[in-house]
């Protein structure tokens, strides 16, 4: 909790925001995609969103307790999680693009925030960013968008 309180008041609502907007995002891109005359995806149930949530969840554990001995690897090893995330809860072009716009956009924004001072990772190791952030931020996009269907 203290943690929480020495962030600037104006990054969780920037966070919230961001993912109001990715979460509302891939509802309209399957109705877009609806138009399409090609196969629909498989249906979407409670237990897949909750699966690809325990997914996300164990995405970021694993980025908390890996060992960070060799940077590279660790996070060639969280994108690989990454992506099965993908190939098992979501196989759509749409949500491919949309996650790794999500991931590439947040982790430029986590960039700007840290170079002009606004931000800090405790253990920076990728230009003032976490070298696991991108992985993250794709595996929460494609969470969002399980949550949101």
């Amino acid at each position: 909790m203290p943690k929480l309180l020495n962030s600037a008041f104006w990054l969780p609502v920037a966070c919230g925001l961001a993912s109001w907007m990715v979460g509302t995002l891939f509802p309209l891109l399957d109705v877009y995609r609806a138009q399409d005359p090609r196969p629909r995806q498989r249906h979407q149930d409670w237990s897949t969103v909750l699966r690809c949530l325990g997914a996300f969840i164990g995405l970021n554990y694993a980025a908390l307790t890996m060992p960070w001995h060799d940077a590279p690897v660790v996070s060639i090893s969280l994108s690989g999680m990454s992506i099965m995330q993908w190939l098992l809860f979501d196989l759509t072009l749409h949500g491919l693009v949309l996650a790794t716009v999500s991931a590439a956009c947040g982790t430029g924004m986590g960039w700007v925030l840290v170079r002009y001072g606004l931000y800090a990772f405790t253990e920076a190791d990728f230009f003032g960013v976490r070298s696991w952030f991108p992985a993250i931020m794709w595996s929460g996009s494609l969470s969002l968008g399980c949550l949101a269907r």
